[in-house]
């Protein structure tokens, strides 16, 4: 996509951060354009920047009086996609501060403390769909020694790797994990943040008396200019977000499509689809390849335990489990109510089944062991697939397995003209290889066979059939 940054000035030293560092121009082309001229008006300097025809904006503005109210009430106005909000995080006073850590419970740092007596740390918060997601808490340079050793910098290699975090430390103990994490997601609600993108929350901890209390939000320091230091927040995406950069990009744009509604009138027509084609949808099933995959894969691997079914369908994975002496507790997420009229989902799914789209279902579906998905990743656009597989490895306990079509495109244009132009499917089987193996965790399969011949296209279609396990898991 064609990305604008709209700043208000360039930075101190006047360069314009390095998105290519982080992400290749193939994925993202990143311009930035700012807004210094305050004898302009917005309309003529921002307008002349949206005819540019961008895919989507980031609004880095910040407080240097170029009408930065106005200029965000303008790109609003056109209906944009505005995947970053800087200057609605500027935006906040000290007392809007004051006020919503009191609506919280929480404490507000008033006054300045000795960093040997205290421990700092921040929480990066990823808005994901319509849900808040808090990254792991991280812990940051506090003793004056640290300061003068590079603060809160943590060294690369040649490659761009972080490889010294002797100054970072992610949070271990849960207790205190799950505090910093929670007292960040009260404070971006009762600050009202959402559509800002992204958010980072600091706090301060006195030694003492182990309170916590919050010393600032901003916005995350992410995609810095290059040099041979990440910035903290740049070290906690590339150690904690799945896919990295890339993906993190892809998830903020798909986190306002899905906010902005982009997605309803396509979602409406693939379950009308699957609505209609319900009483008959097994019988095709039961002689493709897809059905062969699932009982492959069920047979081959560990699905005991908790299971999230994504696009569950008629239930033909949970019958595969349970003919094969597996009986975990299924949980479905379908976008066709059509579907889940079957015995299969009544016999082994627990109810209710979710309905829904699984772009915004996965993204609050909580903690499962396994979570599975097939015959479904080929509804979702690009940026839609790398976020909710994001979600899929962060809410896994164990393991993730899926079967993402691989399409090409000549199918892709017969299908297209056959939808008088609409586009329904999408190939995210190269998204899928770009996306990597998260740390922590590990692939043990990745196999392309042929799913079945299109009666329509009359063309033969394959797909990858997927499994990875995390690292330290017994599957």
């Amino acid at each position: 996509m064609k990305i604008c940054v709209i700043n208000s000035s360039t930075n101190d030293d006047g360069q314009a951060p390095n998105f290519d560092f982080y992400i290749p121009s193939v994925r993202h082309q990143f311009f930035t354009k700012y807004v210094t001229d305050l004898k302009a008006s917005v309309q003529d300097q921002v307008g002349k920047i949206c005819e540019e025809g961008f895919d989507a904006f980031m609004n880095n503005l910040s407080n240097t009086g170029a009408n930065e109210d106005e200029v965000t009430e303008y790109l609003e106005s056109k209906g944009l996609l505005c995947i970053t909000n800087n200057w609605a995080i500027q935006k906040k006073t000290e007392l809007h501060l004051q006020e919503a850590a009191g609506q919280c419970e929480l404490k507000v740092l008033q006054e300045s403390l000795n960093h040997n007596k205290c421990d700092r740390f921040a929480v990066i918060l990823i808005e994901m769909g319509h849900e808040v997601v808090p990254l792991a808490p991280v812990r940051y340079a506090t003793t004056d020694t640290d300061l003068q050793n590079g603060g809160i910098c943590a060294r690369r290699n040649q490659s761009g790797i972080v490889v010294d975090s002797s100054i970072h430390e992610f949070v271990e103990d849960e207790a205190r994990k799950s505090e910093l994490q929670s007292s960040a997601i009260k404070l971006f609600k009762a600050l009202k943040m959402t559509g800002v993108g992204w958010l980072r929350v600091d706090f301060t901890v006195q030694r003492d008396s182990n309170q916590a209390a919050i010393s600032g939000v901003s916005s995350p320091d992410i995609l810095a200019p290059t040099s041979d230091h990440a910035t903290i927040d740049d070290f906690v995406i590339q150690q904690k977000f799945p896919g990295g950069h890339e993906v993190l990009i892809d998830t903020l744009i798909a986190a306002k499509e899905i906010q902005c509604g982009v997605h309803v009138e396509m979602a409406k027509g693939v379950s009308a689809f699957y609505d209609k084609m319900a009483p008959s949808y097994n019988s095709s099933l039961h002689i493709s390849g897809l059905y062969q995959l699932q009982r492959s894969m069920a047979a081959k691997f560990d699905f005991s335990g908790q299971v999230l079914d994504v696009g569950c369908g008629r239930g033909s994975f949970g019958e595969i489990l349970n003919a094969q002496g597996v009986s975990p507790q299924l949980t479905g997420i379908e976008i066709s109510k059509g579907m889940i009229d079957s015995p299969s989902i009544e016999s082994y799914y627990q109810d209710p089944i979710r309905i829904g789209l699984m772009q915004e279902l996965v993204m609050n579906a909580g903690e499962f062991d396994h979570i599975v998905c097939f015959s479904a990743f080929q509804f979702l656009n690009r940026q839609q697939f790398s976020a909710v597989l994001a979600r899929m490895f962060m809410l896994a306990r164990k393991s993730i397995t899926f079967e993402v079509d691989d399409l090409d495109d000549e199918y892709l244009s017969i299908l297209g003209k056959l939808n008088g132009g609409r586009v329904f499917d999408f190939n995210n089987a190269p998204s899928a290889k770009e996306f990597g193996i998260p740390r922590g965790w590990r692939r043990v399969h990745w196999e392309r066979l042929h799913l079945y011949t299109s009666p329509t296209t009359k063309t033969d279609v394959f797909a990858y059939a997927v499994r990875f396990e995390r690292a330290d898991s017994h599957c």
